[in-house]
């Protein structure tokens, strides 16, 4: 089973509606029927997969210097 963000306005069953029906209905169309934009349509058309892509940031990078790793952890120890 799929998990949808908050402002999922389709679903796998919706999308792939739409991949199947590429030719045959409008963006319109479909957008009408849908309630959401043509751009999500075309969007979705477009794709290969039902599924949503992952929106976070791919790559999250953090680095502390010495003293700022050790003011985070004695942070951590009198909030405790």
């Amino acid at each position: 089973m799929q998990t949808y963000h908050a402002n999922a306005t389709t679903n796998a069953s919706h999308r792939a509606f739409f991949q199947a029906n590429k030719n045959r209905l409008s963006n319109a169309e479909l957008a009408r029927q849908f309630n959401v934009s043509t751009q999500t349509i075309s969007k979705w058309k477009q794709r290969t997969t039902t599924k949503d892509l992952f929106s976070c940031r791919k790559n999250i990078c953090r680095s502390y210097s010495q003293w700022q790793g050790n003011l985070v952890v004695c942070i951590r120890n009198l909030t405790q």
